[in-house]
């Protein structure tokens, strides 16, 4: 991870990662997902974002075009 900080915010840079966006997955699915497959989901995202703040770092624009799953 590389990063930059001015007087004001801090940067942080990834490399992409392969895969598809939750939204392109949910808008391409043959059939509506059932509610384990949600509730597997949601559980993955809460720790995901739970392991971020606690290294005090805020993600800032959370939303299913920015989150990059396999979805095998």
């Amino acid at each position: 991870v590389q990063y930059l900080e001015t007087e004001e915010y801090y940067y942080l840079f990834f490399e992409k990662i392969s895969g598809i966006n939750l939204l392109e997955f949910m808008i391409n699915h043959k059939e509506p997902l059932s509610w384990d497959q949600n509730i597997f989901i949601f559980r993955q995202l809460i720790v995901i974002v739970e392991e971020i703040h606690k290294k005090n770092i805020a993600h800032q624009d959370l939303k299913a075009e920015n989150i990059i799953i396999d979805p095998q």
